[in-house]
């Protein structure tokens, strides 16, 4: 049996169909995946519904409608069960075809007449957030004929994100700024969903869509009205140095020489970081270390900040630190030489003091 993937490299003219009122995280990971096989020289014909108007960020693909509109070869049928034709004739010229009917008795009626493709103008039939020809079924039978002898794929997933983006991956499709962006968004939403808060991998995800110049602001925005991330460099810094340094504690650190580069003040960074926050798991505490100048270094040791939505969170790492919080965040300082033996204390501390 042929895999997805090797079906999609061997055929050309590709109809991708998602089912009404689709999720945004499956809307916007399939539009991704049709600006993929767009970038691959692909025809593709994306059926949706027009619930993607309600997210005016999104990239749609070029062939984006609610019913079929591709050409191909057509067969007219007439229903003369009541109405015998006494005589057929047409009228080819340069631009059109007039046929004309003339039945024996009666005038014929519209629902008589029917047109069909004779064979499906479609090599390949992918249905995305659907198991069988049931879940679509009313799109299903008013197109019995699209979907005669063409192989059809039902792509069924609770998650889509990962999953299309290892699907991009394999049939070696270029990323570019609207195919991350709207990946960004799908990951982004499912890493809000109780049973994925704990996946390292959707944070590594967003950190390399980042890197591949996803718009995400407008995302951030209209996820959570008058918030938005101001600083991509940040956030992809963070994301890109994540990992969990135990059950619900996230760590990154940004060494001197990108924080030399990002050309911020310390507060202007630290509002940042506050504001990057909105892309990890808000179940989850965050803590980044920052590198200073040498000098900055010998003063006051490497730099740090701990975000929490928890109080009870907040209070333990205050009292380790002997540091009051302001709103949802600890300023703190580590008395160490370099990144790594500073990392090894908080671990410690951590590890001491959280459950």
């Amino acid at each position: 049996m042929k895999s997805t993937e090797d079906k999609i490299l061997k055929n050309s003219n590709i109809l991708i169909i998602i089912p009404e009122n689709p999720k945004v995280e499956l809307l916007s990971a399939v539009f991704g995946f049709s600006l993929a096989l767009e970038a691959l020289d692909k025809e593709v014909s994306v059926i949706s519904d027009n619930s993607y108007k309600k997210y005016p960020f999104l990239k749609y693909p070029k062939n984006l409608s609610s019913e079929i509109k591709d050409r191909g070869d057509f067969f007219i049928s007439i229903n003369t069960e009541n109405d015998k034709i006494k005589e057929l004739r047409y009228e080819k010229s340069e631009n059109e075809i007039k046929i004309h009917l003339d039945p024996e008795n009666e005038k014929l009626k519209k629902e008589a007449i029917s047109i069909k493709f004779s064979t499906s103008p479609y090599d390949l039939i992918l249905v995305f957030g659907a198991e069988s020809e049931s879940q679509i079924e009313n799109f299903y039978k008013k197109n019995i004929d699209v979907f005669s002898e063409i192989d059809i794929e039902f792509i069924n997933k609770e998650f889509y994100s990962d999953f299309i983006l290892d699907l991009i991956y394999k049939i070696k499709a270029a990323m570019n700024s609207k195919i991350a962006t709207n990946l960004f968004t799908s990951t982004f939403i499912e890493s809000k969903k109780q049973n994925r808060q704990k996946d390292s991998r959707l944070l590594k995800i967003m950190s390399y869509l980042l890197k591949a110049t996803a718009d995400y602001p407008p995302v951030i925005k209209h996820f959570y009205k008058d918030k938005i991330i101001q600083n991509r460099k940040i956030a992809e810094i963070i994301l890109k140095n994540i990992s969990y340094l135990k059950k619900n504690q996230l760590f990154s650190k940004i060494p001197y020489f990108e924080f030399e580069k990002l050309k911020l003040s310390s507060n202007e960074l630290i509002s940042a970081i506050i504001e990057t926050r909105l892309l990890t798991p808000s179940e989850e505490n965050l803590v980044v270390l920052i590198e200073p100048s040498k000098e900055n270094l010998k003063s006051f040791g490497i730099l740090g900040i701990f975000i929490s939505d928890n109080k009870k969170s907040l209070d333990k790492f205050s009292k380790i630190f002997n540091s009051s919080y302001k709103k949802n965040f600890i300023l703190f300082s580590v008395k160490s030489d370099t990144l790594k033996n500073a990392e090894s204390k908080i671990i410690k501390l951590l590890n001491t003091n959280f459950d």
